[in-house]
């Protein structure tokens, strides 16, 4: 299940911030993508925001940065997944939509966590290293086991 990936807590914010109250949050959490979630909605995404948004929308528009609100520039309509998803349903979800990011939600549609590209390819470097180890070791195993080494025929 996705869930079981999931990092720390999601950045949010409402839709009636300014783009530069979300560029500090981004910039004070070290993020580059907040989920936009409606006031009184108990955390149900209704968008994202991401530094490129910022850039490419705001500053081509040559929005005003301190008055602004987000929901002009944000995307709307997430796509999301829900908590008990596996890992290829994420990854199609993400294939087939074209997003890095894909939100997590859980039986309520309230934000849980935000799976990128990265930590799917995290997530499956790793797998296969532990295939590679297991690997290893069978081999390692097999050769000491042999009455004649076959690797040194020509």
């Amino acid at each position: 299940m996705i869930k079981k990936f999931l990092g720390s807590e999601v950045v949010t914010v409402f839709e009636d911030a300014t783009i530069q109250d979300v560029a500090k949050i981004m910039d004070e959490k070290s993020v580059g993508m907040v989920v936009v979630t409606e006031r009184y909605s108990d955390g149900k995404p209704i968008g994202t925001i991401t530094d490129r948004d910022i850039v490419v929308k705001a500053v081509k528009q040559n929005l005003n940065a301190q008055t602004q609100k987000i929901d002009e520039i944000m995307t709307r309509y997430p796509i999301t997944a829900a908590e008990n998803a596996s890992i290829e349903d994420a990854i199609k979800l993400m294939e087939t939509n074209q997003i890095r990011r894909l939100l997590i939600v859980d039986e309520f549609g309230k934000i849980k966590g935000v799976v990128s590209i990265d930590d799917v390819i995290a997530l499956l470097g790793n797998e296969i290293n532990r295939l590679g180890n297991l690997c290893r070791a069978q081999i390692g195993t097999s050769q000491r086991h042999r009455s004649h080494d076959y690797t040194k025929m020509a």
